[in-house]
């Protein structure tokens, strides 16, 4: 339906315009199309994965590093947080609800220990593979620590769906721990 105009005269109370009734058809008539529109755009919205968001804060739990530049899942407890939508948490992976498939924005942002200047990788794995071009790379300082180290992608994801992080040391068979992790999943944006 179209714009419905309310003629409104060309002067107060001048009788040229629409009636208090047919005025009043008119909103409704709108408001009434209006709420269709956002009852069907809510339907398409809530079967969208909106928003994963699982974090790991002051973890001491070590990623034990069996060889160097081979990733491994990150070790320590995430907590899926309450704003979270159409995601649930399973051995420290984002599994994706919903029913429809979705071109998504998936970032890994934490800060991590190790040796002093050993190189570290870190990776987005989805159902247990590792994302080509995932790897975010950083060099521990002579503290041992690497902060802010960030990977980000683009992936399509299904309900079922699995997405976690890993590391890895790239110089030598030393454990990482991942201090603190944020793994966040939201639906990419149109450029």
């Amino acid at each position: 339906m179209s714009e419905q105009v309310i003629n409104v005269g060309a002067a107060a109370n001048d009788g040229t315009g629409d009636t208090i009734r047919v005025a009043f058809q008119k909103v409704v008539s709108m408001f009434s199309e209006l709420y269709a529109s956002i009852a069907s755009l809510t339907t398409s919205v809530d079967g969208i994965k909106s928003l994963g968001y699982a974090s790991m804060i002051g973890n001491g739990t070590a990623t034990t590093i069996a060889g160097t530049n081979t990733p491994v899942k990150i070790a320590g407890t995430f907590t899926l947080e309450a704003l979270s939508q159409n995601y649930t948490l399973a051995s420290n992976a984002l599994v994706c609800g919903g029913s429809q498939s979705q071109v998504s924005e998936i970032t890994v942002n934490c800060s991590l220990t190790t040796t002093a200047a050993n190189v570290t990788g870190l990776y987005i794995y989805k159902n247990g593979v590792k994302v080509a071009n995932s790897v975010s790379v950083a060099t521990a300082t002579a503290a041992g620590k690497a902060e802010n180290c960030i990977s980000r992608t683009f992936l399509s994801l299904v309900a079922g769906d699995q997405i976690d992080a890993w590391v890895e040391n790239q110089t030598a068979v030393n454990n990482i721990t991942v201090v603190n992790c944020v793994v966040s999943i939201t639906p990419a944006r149109a450029m």
